[in-house]
Formats: C-alpha cells, structure tokens, sequence
C-alpha cells in the first residue's frame, strides 16, 4: 500500500506490504529483525528464532531432548560480534552461541565461574560496541561486558556503583558515543556509564535537568551523536549533548504530524539518515523539522504495535510487528486515488491559466479532475458540476494555454476556457456538412498555428482551423488508398518535419497536410519487418526523429527516421521476446536522459534505446495497480510524468528513479548427497573444499542470493570448472544437482542477480575432490602399468624372433619376384596407357573413367557421411565432385563443309582449352564424338557456374585453325550436375546417374538456346526414386525450390526440358 507524497515533497512516498512468510514465522510477534553479515534476516519472537534467505524460513526453538538446540524460546535479542559469530540472549536461557556450521547452539549459563559465565540467564538487552565487547543488560538491572574472543565476563552491579538507585529495573537497551556507554532502564532512567573510568552516572525524572521519563524503551546513537530515547510513556526525547540540549516529542490527538503514539518501542536510523520510531499504534518517521510522518495499518503495516525495524542494504525497510513482518519501500511513485470523479483514469492535460497557475486535468468516464501542482484535486467537473458537463465520459483530453480541449464519448468535443469556466460543445449535426463527423472523439492535436485536429471513432480524421466553427472531414474511402485506412481512429502525433501520424484500428497514416493525402502503414502477416499489429494507439518521436510506435498485442515498434522520411513499412519490433512483461503498450513517454517510458497492462517499463536495457515497476516497485489504460500517459512542462489505470493514477520524475548498485550476496543454503544434508565443521561459505566418495553418486547444490525485495525475480548460473567450462543458466531455479563426477579436482562457482539485472559476478565458489574407486587410485594404475609391460616385453621378444625367420624367408622370394614383375610392370603400362587414352586428343576415355572415379566416390560419400554423423563444418570443406558435359555446337555443319579432318584438328585444340580452364587434378575425357566430359574434383559446388562460363567463353572466343587459311569459331552447350546432389542423401544418386542428369542439362542447353549452360547445385527432395523425380518432375521441383538450378540463360522459364 502507498503512503506520503512525490519524492522531494516534506513527506517521502513509500510502500508497505505484508510479508507473506509471517505465518511461517516461530510466532508472530517480533522483536528484532536483524541481519548478519553473510546477508541473511534473523526474526527473534516470543517463541523462538526464525532465519530467512528469501525463499525459506528456518525455525529454531528450544528442544529439551536437545542439550545443542537454543536454550529457550523466549528469545529477546541478537547481535552478531566482528568474527561473524552470532550471540542469541533469552529470558531464562542465558547467552547462546550459534554454530551455523550444524544449526546447533552453545549455551553460556549462570552459575558457573563468573568470569565465563553471565550474571543472570534473563537478558533483556545486547549491544556490539565499536572495540568488539558486547554488552549485556539483565531484567535485575545489572549488566556486563563480554570479550567474546576471549569468553571472558566483566559484571557490573548497578545498585552498588550507584547507591541513589532504589530499585532493580531491567535494562531495556544499550548504545554508546565516544566517551560513554548508555544504558536505557525501565523506571531508573538513564544510566551513564564512562568508558574511561567506568564511573556510573544517572539521569532521572527528578534530577537537576529532568528526564521526560524514567520508563525508557530504547537508546539509540544517530550519525550526528545525538543521543535518542524512547519511553513506555512519554513519546521520545532527543538528547544533544554536544549542545547540552533536551528536546522531546509526545502524542497530540489534535495534531496529525505528531508522534503516533507515547508508547515507543524501537528506535532506526535510515540510509538516508531518516529518524524511524516504532510506536504502539504504527511507524512515525521525524522530518528533522519537528514534525512527523506516520504509516498504520491503514499504509499498509501488517499491525499498528510495531517492536522493531531494520533496512537492509537495497534500502528494503524490514518492520517487525505484533502481527508479523512488513516489508516497506521508497518508491517515487505517488498514488493519486482520493478525490477523483473517477479512478478509472483515462487522460491528462495540462492548462496555464491567465494568471499563471498551472493545472492538471484528469479524464475518466465520470468528468473531469483539477489538480494543483501538489497533486491535490481542486474541482471536479460532471453532470452536476458548475459548469455542468453534457457526458460525462470523457476519452480523451489537450491542454492549450488557458483552453482545455476534452472529447466525449457520445457528445462531442468540449471546450472549456479555466479563467472563464466557459463550457463550448462542437457536435455532430446531420444537417450541417461542416459540423464534426462524428460524436465519439477518441484523440486532440492542437498546433501552434491555432488550429485543431481530432481523431473520431467512427467518424475519421477532423480539422478544424484557428478562428473557424467548421470542420474539414477526411474519411476512410474503401476505393482509395490515398485516404485514412479506418474511420475509427485511437491516437495523433505530429512529427517534426509537420507531417501527421493518425492511428487506427487498422495500422497507422501519415497524413501530408500539403497534399491532403494519407499514405497507409499497416500490418502485413507476410512481412516479418512491417507494423507488429494492426491497431497503433501511443506514439512517441525521439531526439533522433525515430518513431516508437505502441501496438495492440504486437509490443512496441522503433521506425527509423530514414524509413519514416520514405515511408517505408519496415519496423524493429521489441515484445516479450525482447523482454518486454507486455505485449499491449498504452502509452509511451520520453524523458531527457533518451529513455522511453512504457506502461501497459503489467506495469511500467523504462526502456533504454541506446542498448537495449529495460527496467520494470510492478507492484514489487511500488506499483499498487499495475494495469493502466490505453491513452492515459502524460508528461507535464516540469518533466513529472503521469500514468493512469483503474486504481487511479500514479506520478513521479524519472530523475528520481535511481539505480541501485548494490549486488546481492550469494550464498550456498545447503548440499545434499543422496537427499540428505551434508555435515560439516564449519559454515558452507568458509569451506576450503568438499571431499566426494566415489560411491556419492548423486549430489545437489542449493543456493540463494540474499536480495529480499523480490526473490522470484532472482536469477542464477553455474558452471563446474573441470567438467564444463560454460555457464549454465537457471533463470530462477537455485539448485545444481551432479550425478556420477568422474574422480578429479572440480570447482563449483555460482552467480546471482537481484530482482533489477545486477549480477554479482563473484559470488560464491566452492572447491570439490572427488576421490576415485580402489581399482582407479594411483597404486592401481602403478600396477595396471606395470603388468602390461610384463606382457608387452614378451610378445615383443616372441614376435622378434618369429619376424626374422620370415624375414629370411621373404628376401629369397623377393628377388626371384622382382625381376619378374619389372618386365610385366613394362609391358602392362604400354598396354595400359593405350587402353585409357582417346587416339585422337590423348584425353582419357570412358574406361579410365571407371577405373581411377571409384576411390574419388569413396573419399566424397566418407566426407558427407562424417558431415552428417557429427556436423563438423571441415568435413564439407571442398568435398563435392562436378560432372560436366560439353557438346559442340554444330559440329556436323564443320565436317560437312571443311572435311572431317578440319573436325578432328578443333577436337583436338579443344583439349588445350579444356586443360587451360580446369586443374591437372581433373579429370578431362572425350566421351564421344564430340562430346566431352569434365570431372572437377574435389572442390565447392557453389564454383561450378564459374567453370561452366569460363570453359563456355574460353570456347567461343578460341580461333580453331583448320587449315592454313581457314580459322573457324566454334560455340559449345555444357550441362552439369555436382555429386551429391542430395547432400542429406548422398547415395540416393550414383555417379552414372549423376553424369545422366548432366546430360538432361546438356539437352535442355542445346534444346533451348546453345553457346550456353545449365546445371543442378543442390537439390532437397524426399522421393524415394531420386532419379525419377529429376527427369519427371524438373519442372515443378524446380518452382518448388527444391531443385536449385543455374543458368546462362536469365529467364529460366524459356528453358525447354523436353
């Protein structure tokens, strides 16, 4: 719940909520909230201690099964000395020292030797001083100071240092300033002892320079040593000795800015140096002006009777209450919901009258609201209002001036002068073509010429000039796309360069005013990059002239200012994805810094364009509602912004929102192998390592980062150094869970953010030894090694000798082979080389082929199956083999005419252009007649159309001379086809195949235009006949984009295939 007012104001603004594991609570009354220094929040009740990390409560209280367990429920108090031990005092119990390590406690009890033992087990009162002793105060009156590095005990008896003392009164607190210890006693007053000498002094009701009171609560040291008291029944007294000053403040029923209550528990001092008083009837918070400011259940405290009061390092206020806990927060936003027509808030304008004063005006569907500069409503206006309204539902409003413009839902447009408090009605008549087109004004854009534009819904776009009572309609026209794409409009902006944007349910219009044209922006379900969503409803133009544009379920669009210039439908969409809580964007603001300001139906989002960070405020921020309503979102001429929802409007300054740079403490809560907690000697956060039986095969980690504000927003990630060097993310799970670690050396580190983003990036690290099996230790493997050797060594000496009788053996037989084999090696390579080589060109033939492609086949498959196996982008590294086919254009026309001679001699250069186009790797075959065939191998499919145009060129641009006066040009059609050619299969087609879908490419290249070339590059085809589908189906798995072609020729529907 909200309290106070707008940050700056005497009264700072702050929210209050019940926490919700107070029912989980050892009991619910607490008298301390405290926090340690490891981060986590220690609750003392009546009936025992409670510890909290954010998501769970652990719960001590007294067993007497257990002579370890905390000495007694009734737990008064805790203090944690500077070896970050805690001490635990009870009433009845004596001093217990807490062992975190195994949750149990050490008891230091009365009785024993007094100089380690406590005078009384009834301790009301514990106190840290700054040279590391802890005092103690006793319900008898008495008190002691304790070494706790040392156990020793230093008593103090109050009645006989002080004889003028007559009664024991128990010591109901303790602080100190630089000279002195105070000691606050309930009805012997003031107790002084120096530091120095130890002498005890006493101040009381009756001494010289009186007490307010002798029945004190509380002492308390504040930043400026000011000495602090409270009292059971006379309010607080703020002791300045330094100015030897007295001044006290008691409960006034008549004034609302006193102390809320005589009765005053605890005493805290802020952050921000703020005095905090918790009292019997609420929270009272001293303005250092002698007034205060009090928060009840009424604010949002759990219960008026407030014990204690803590903020921990975020700034979260922790109110220990006789109902249980209330977490409190300083928020900038100032709730607005008392004295509105309505608090279904639905638009803002500002006005500035005649005189100079300045006005916020509130629209809701029950009239309109005045407000002041404070926020305070002046004046309502409704049906029954002087001026009286014709309808009071009100859509939208526009300040201009001393002239509030404000549209009706059913009657038209309003103008209301603020000096004269004359009301003017523009509405719609059937009879006039001039009057307003419609009755339902959605949105007002005045100019700074005078003149009017205003959004109707249903009715279109509507100008009305300065001076003028007519209206100028531009409507919707089903048959021109030059005018507005909806009669229902939502939204106006005008951009800097005086064009105007007009939303609709239907997307958006730029409006030029020169040409009284409209140019349609809208969503396209095709186009990824167009508007997000049909209906644009909240504009915003940057210092960069950048659109932002908020949509109606498509989040918030960014239109650059080069595409807004050319009207480009072309948007950066941001939504939940881009980590927006909505996807609905009512009202975008812009403050000085170039941050947007969102709201929408969960919360308000500030959004920085520069990189991308957003920050959200929700009810976790201080947010009561976090809906507001589409159009209610406004910035006054101060820079305050304004948002407006069903639960009335909240206002703030963005300049007080602050970021907190306080990183959350991380902290492991527990370990577990098997599901049973680990033991250990001593906290988790100060183990140097955790040692792993190989037998401990499952174990899991739970941690948590000690920012309390709103631990469901915590994030966290892991990583366990030596098994996986990555980050694991958790988003807001908190447990790491291993099974079955390999022996090694491990280290587990874990990092936390709070509910804004802020990581601590060191947080907290834990080394892990993980011992091996018997059969895996070192002594293990020493003997693993030394037996292989032991076998290693005898079948080596075994197959020593075995190797050199044969060895023997095989030199007689090699000799008798070698002369042999050199004169079959001679005469088969003669016969060989003649069986592969065409007589005519020397290129190789068809058998060659068959004989050396094989292994290329192998070696290509292997690479693709490796490919497809693991992923490894190296294996697809210039992997694939290209099958060109190469005929010559015309060639019987140069037998014909020349001779066949003339023939053979430009087959024959043709090999020299073939051997200058491809490798010396390559494979170069006449096929037949004149046909050729060209295997590139090894290489990129995507560098077969450079080859197929280079051997295509390097043939037409060749002078073949024939005869000693006769050089003809000759042209050649190539088709080709890479291998594989379905790479997810790749022995869908064999090689054969392949060559003959080179050959469907050669026919369709002489069959459609010659002197050119046509290939396959890839192909994704689930046909079971791959082959098939090629030669039958090329036309449509070509249009289908699964066979990919490429060509010479640039309108590929000319090729003929058949």
């Amino acid at each position: 719940m909200f309290s106070a007012g707008l940050q700056g104001s005497e009264k700072p603004f702050f929210s209050f909520t019940a926490a919700d594991f107070s029912k989980q609570l050892s009991q619910k009354t607490v008298r301390q909230v405290y926090q340690d220094s490891t981060g986590y929040l220690w609750f003392v009740t009546q009936e025992g201690l409670s510890r909290y990390d954010g998501y769970q409560l652990l719960n001590f209280s007294h067993d007497p099964s257990q002579s370890n367990s905390i000495s007694s429920d009734n737990v008064r108090t805790i203090v944690e000395d500077k070896q970050k031990r805690l001490w635990i005092a009870t009433d009845g119990g004596g001093l217990n020292l807490f062992n975190p390590a195994d949750h149990t406690f050490t008891l230091l009890r009365e009785g024993g030797n007094r100089l380690e033992s406590p005078m009384s087990d009834k301790i009301r009162s514990l106190y840290l001083a700054q040279g590391g002793d802890i005092w103690l105060g006793y319900n008898n009156g008495n008190f002691s100071r304790f070494d706790p590095e040392n156990n020793k005990f230093t008593h103090f008896e109050t009645r006989s240092l002080l004889s003028s003392i007559k009664q024991d009164a128990f010591i109901t607190s303790i602080t100190e300033d630089a000279g002195n210890i105070y000691l606050a006693t309930d009805g012997n007053g003031l107790l002084i002892l120096g530091k120095s000498d130890y002498l005890l002094s006493h101040i009381h009701s009756e001494s010289e320079k009186p007490l307010f009171s002798n029945r004190l609560t509380n002492a308390y040291v504040d930043s400026a040593q000011r000495l602090w008291l409270a009292s059971y029944d006379a309010g607080v007294s703020q002791l300045d000795f330094v100015r030897n000053t007295y001044i006290s403040w008691h409960h006034d029923d008549s004034r609302e800015s006193s102390i809320a209550s005589n009765l005053v528990h605890t005493i805290f001092q802020d952050q921000q140096h703020r005095i905090w008083l918790g009292t019997e009837e609420g929270l009272s918070l001293w303005n250092a002006q002698n007034k205060f400011t009090n928060f009840s259940e009424k604010s949002g405290v759990s219960n008026n009777k407030v014990l204690s009061i803590l903020q921990d390092p975020s700034g979260l206020m922790w109110i220990g209450t006789y109902g249980g806990i209330t977490k409190g927060i300083e928020v900038p936003f100032e709730l607005i919901d008392k004295g509105l027509a309505s608090n279904t808030v639905l638009g803002f304008a500002e006005t500035h009258s005649s005189s100079g004063i300045r006005s916020i005006w509130v629209a809701s569907y029950k009239g309109l609201s005045q407000l002041n500069s404070d926020g305070v409503v002046m004046q309502v206006l409704n049906t029954e209002s002087s001026p009286p309204l014709k309808d009071p539902r009100i859509m939208t409003v526009r300040g201009d001036n001393n002239i509030l413009w404000f549209g009706t839902r059913g009657s038209g447009l309003g103008r209301l002068n603020v000096d004269t408090q004359k009301l003017e009605y523009f509405q719609h008549d059937p009879k006039d073509p001039n009057s307003i087109s419609f009755d339902g004004i959605s949105s007002i854009l005045p100019d700074k010429q005078g003149n009017l534009w205003v959004g109707t819904f249903g009715g279109g776009l509507n100008f009305l000039p300065a001076n003028s009572k007519g209206f100028k309609h531009f409507r919707y026209e089903a048959n021109n796309s030059n005018t507005l794409n909806s009669d229902r409009v939502v939204a106006l902006w005008r951009l800097q360069d005086g064009m105007l944007v007009v939303g609709t349910v239907s997307g958006l219009n730029v409006f030029d005013p020169v040409t009284s044209t409209f140019k349609r922006i809208e969503h396209q379900q095709d186009k990824l990059e167009s508007l997000s969503a049909p209906t644009a409803w909240a504009f915003y133009q940057d210092h960069d002239e950048n659109l932002w544009v908020g949509s109606q379920g498509g989040g918030l669009n960014q239109w650059r200012k080069e595409d807004v210039s050319a009207l480009k439908n072309r948007f950066t969409h941001f939504d939940k994805r881009s980590g927006l809580p909505s996807s609905h964007i009512y009202s975008i603001q812009g403050d000085e810094s170039g941050s947007l300001w969102l709201s929408s139906t969960a919360g308000i989002t500030r959004f920085n364009p520069n990189n991308g960070t957003m920050r959200h405020f929700d009810s976790s921020q201080g947010i009561e509602d976090s809906e507001f309503n589409f159009g209610a979102g406004f910035t006054d001429s101060q820079g305050i912004m304004y948002f407006g929802g069903n639960s009335g409007l909240v206002r703030f300054h963005p300049n007080e929102i602050k970021e907190s740079k306080k990183v959350p403490p991380v902290v492991l809560v527990r370990i577990k192998k098997l599901n049973e907690k680990i033991g250990v000697d001593v906290r988790y956060q100060e183990q140097n390592e955790i040692v792993l039986h190989y037998l401990d095969y499952y174990i899991s980690f739970e941690f948590a980062a000690l920012d309390f504000n709103a631990p469901e927003l915590n994030q966290y990630r892991y990583k366990l150094e030596g098994l996986d060097p990555k980050w694991v993310e958790l988003d807001h799970s908190r447990q790491a869970t291993f099974t079955n670690l390999p022996a090694g050396q491990y280290e587990l580190k874990v990092q936390a953010s709070n509910h804004l983003g802020l990581w601590n990036s060191h947080g907290v690290s834990l080394p892990i030894t993980v011992l091996p099996p018997p059969w895996k230790t070192t002594w293990a493997y020493c003997f693993y090694t030394f037996l292989c050797i032991v076998i290693l060594l005898n079948a080596m000496r075994r197959y020593r000798l075995k190797r050199l009788r044969r060895a023997q053996h095989l030199i007689d037989l090699e000799d008798k082979v070698k002369e042999r084999t050199a004169d079959l090696r001679l005469a088969n390579d003669k016969l060989e080389q003649i069986s592969f080589t065409d007589p005519l060109t020397g290129l190789k033939n068809r058998r060659y082929l068959s004989q050396n492609l094989t292994a290329d086949i192998d070696f290509v498959l292997a690479r693709y199956e490796e490919h497809l196996a693991t992923g490894a982008a190296q294996a697809m590294k210039d992997t694939d083999l290209v099958f060109f086919l190469v005929d010559l254009d015309h060639f019987k026309h140069v037998n014909d005419q020349y001779g066949h001679s003339a023939g053979d001699s430009v087959l024959v250069e043709v090999k020299s252009i073939l051997e200058s186009v491809f490798r010396e790797t390559d494979y170069l075959l006449r096929w037949g007649g004149e046909e050729f065939l060209i295997v590139a191998r090894f290489v990129n499919r995507s560098r077969a159309v450079i080859l197929a145009e280079r051997l295509r060129r390097s043939i037409q641009e060749h002078s073949f001379k024939v005869e000693k006066d006769i050089v003809l040009n000759v042209t050649c059609s190539i088709g080709f086809s890479v291998f594989p050619l379905l790479s997810s299969n790749p022995t869908s087609l064999n090689w054969e195949r392949t060559i003959d879908v080179a050959d469907v490419c050669l026919y369709a290249a002489k069959k459609s235009n010659r002197n050119t070339w046509i290939g396959f590059t890839d192909l994704t085809c689930d046909e079971q006949d791959v082959f098939s589908a090629v030669i039958d189906k090329t036309e449509s798995l070509i249009s289908s984009g699964q066979l990919m072609l490429a060509s010479s020729i640039d309108e590929v529907d000319k090729i003929q295939w058949r």
